[in-house]
């Protein structure tokens, strides 16, 4: 039987075919309809399959709330479509993909952020906060066990650190002279000021993550600890 997160790449598929036949037939979609179709195109080749199926399968209101801690608003494209399913999509991938504010940008770089080129995967967002939380983890793990990892490592209250930042040469400034010493002593505060000017702090991003990895692995009751009907005292005749 298929999983969920194969049978939405499934659906991603046949959107990706039902778009092609639409252009060739020039018929014209609504805002709505086009920036769905091309959601299609974009959740597998970046690499955000799995929480995409996550979060298009959370209830409307877990998906608010996520927006709302992400702080951010949805698209006027989003708002305007009435259908529940392309709604729920549309919502899914603005929460992974909204500039400076979704989950893949706050845990980007300073560096990475500037990039028009490179965009995190996933994986590259679970490593990121695995290292994030002073984990090893085995380059060989697929997603699915890098999940586990976080989603144990944060129920755990594990301390989390600052992602990464690209490091300012301030070796340099002794070659610059005073007025560039002056403008690269300025450049060291721009790691502290960077996320709190733009509103991309990294601890949403972190509980995102954790919503994700615990739709993805929800958890069991475990049935030693209620007793099977073995171990329960037989009715006495």
């Amino acid at each position: 039987m298929p999983s969920e997160v194969e049978k939405v790449i499934h659906d991603l598929m046949e959107r990706l075919k039902v778009a092609s036949i639409l252009q060739q037939e020039k018929v014209e979609p609504s805002p709505s309809e086009r920036k769905w179709m091309e959601i299609a195109a974009m959740v597998e080749t970046k690499g955000w399959s799995r929480p995409f199926a996550a979060l298009s399968s959370m209830t409307p209101l877990d998906r608010e709330n996520i927006r709302q801690t992400l702080c951010f608003k949805w698209a006027r494209e989003t708002l305007a479509c009435t259908d529940r399913k392309k709604r729920a999509e549309l919502e899914s991938w603005e929460i992974i993909n909204c500039n400076i504010r979704g989950v893949a940008a706050r845990l980007h770089s300073i560096t990475e952020q500037l990039s028009p080129t490179y965009y995190t995967t996933w994986r590259g967002a679970l490593t990121r906060i695995l290292e994030m939380l002073n984990r090893h983890y085995k380059a060989t793990e697929p997603e699915s066990g890098l999940e586990k990892m976080v989603h144990d490592a944060l129920s755990s209250d594990r301390r989390i650190g600052e992602r990464q930042q690209t490091e300012i040469p301030i070796g340099a400034a002794g070659k610059v002279g005073k007025p560039g010493g002056i403008v690269i002593a300025v450049l060291k505060d721009v790691t502290a000021l960077w996320d709190d000017v733009l509103g991309s702090e990294d601890t949403p991003a972190v509980a995102t993550v954790y919503a994700i990895c615990e739709h993805l692995h929800p958890k069991r009751s475990n049935p030693a600890a209620q007793g099977t009907p073995r171990d329960k005292a037989a009715p006495r005749p």
